[in-house]
C-alpha cells in the first residue's frame, strides 16, 4: 500500500513540476492564441494532480495493485520531461527566430538590410514573371549632402539622423512595402503593386515629410539645418531583370543628383 501511495505522490509531484515550465513558455510566447492553449495546457496538468491526490487518498480506502500506481508514476514522469523540453524548444526557436533577424536586419537603422533587400527585389520581380499584370516599383532614396554633415557635425549626428529617417520612412510606407538600408545613407523602398504614379506620389509624399520634419533631422548650432532627400524612382518593365530595375533607379536617382538635389526622379523621364 505504502509503494503504491509514494508512486501516485510522485507522479503527482512530477505533475507539479511541469507547471514551472509551461508557465515560462507562455512568458516566452508572443501569440494570444498560443498562449491562451498553453494556458489550457497548465490548468489541465492542475486538474490531474487534484486527481492524484484524491485517488492517492482512496488508496488508504481500497488498496490497489501495483499497475495503476505505475501508470499514475510514469504518467507524471511523462508530462515533467514534456514541459521541459517544450521549454527549451521554445527558447531554442526564440533564439533562432533572433538570430535570423539579426542576420537580415540593419544594426544601425533597424531596417533590413541590403542581403535581405537584394533576396526581396529578386522575389519581387520573379513574381512579376509569373503574373502577368504584376506592377513594381523601386524607390532609391539619398540623404543630400550627408558627407559633409559628417564632416561638420560628427558621425554621431549622421547616425541620429538615420536612425530618424528610418523610422519615418517606416512610417510613411506602405505595410506591403520592404524598405532597407542599400547602404550609407542610401535607402530603398520596394513598392509591390505600385504603378509609376503611385510610385512618384510615394516618393514626393517622403521628400516633402523629411524636407518638413524636425524630429531628429535638424543639426547644427541650433537646429535649424534641416536634412533634405533626392529620389530615384523606376517602374519594372517586362522582361527586364532585379540588377536592370536597380541600375535605371539609380540612374535616377543621380539624376535628381544632378537636378540640384531634394526632388523625385522617375527613370523614364531620364535622357541616355
Amino acid at each position: 500500500m505504502w509503494l503504491a501511495f509514494a508512486l501516485v505522490l510522485f507522479g503527482a509531484l512530477f505533475l507539479f513540476l511541469a507547471l514551472s515550465p509551461i508557465y515560462r513558455v507562455v512568458g516566452e510566447l508572443s501569440d494570444e492564441h498560443l498562449k491562451l492553449q498553453w494556458r489550457l495546457l497548465g490548468l489541465l496538468v492542475g486538474v490531474f494532480i487534484v486527481s492524484y491526490g484524491i485517488y492517492a487518498f482512496d488508496i488508504f480506502m481500497h488498496p490497489p495493485g501495483l499497475l495503476v500506481p505505475l501508470i499514475f508514476f510514469f504518467g507524471g514522469l511523462f508530462v515533467v520531461m514534456v514541459a521541459f523540453l517544450a521549454e527549451k524548444t521554445a527558447k531554442d526557436l526564440k533564439k533562432i527566430s533572433t538570430l535570423e533577424q539579426e542576420n537580415i536586419t540593419d544594426p544601425l537603422m533597424k531596417i533590413h538590410n541590403r542581403r535581405f533587400f537584394e533576396g526581396s527585389l529578386k522575389e519581387a520581380v520573379k513574381r512579376c514573371y509569373l503574373q502577368p499584370s504584376c506592377v513594381l516599383s523601386l524607390l532609391m532614396i539619398d540623404v543630400d549632402h550627408f558627407k559633409l554633415l559628417n564632416d561638420t557635425h560628427g558621425h554621431q549626428k549622421g547616425d541620429e539622423v538615420l536612425v530618424a529617417l528610418a523610422g519615418l520612412l517606416q512610417g510613411l510606407a506602405r505595410k506591403s512595402d520592404v524598405v532597407a538600408r542599400y547602404g550609407g545613407e542610401e535607402v530603398c523602398i520596394i513598392a509591390s503593386g505600385a504603378n509609376e504614379d503611385e510610385a512618384v506620389l510615394l516618393a514626393e509624399r517622403i521628400r516633402e515629410k523629411v524636407a518638413q520634419s524636425t524630429a531628429g533631422l535638424c543639426f547644427g548650432a541650433k537646429e535649424t539645418a534641416c536634412v533634405t532627400v533626392s529620389i530615384g524612382v523606376a517602374t519594372w518593365r517586362e522582361g527586364e531583370s532585379a540588377g536592370q530595375l536597380l541600375k535605371r533607379a539609380d540612374k535616377a536617382l543621380y539624376q535628381a543628383k544632378a537636378n540640384g538635389r531634394n526632388c523625385v526622379v522617375h527613370a523614364d523621364a531620364c535622357v541616355g
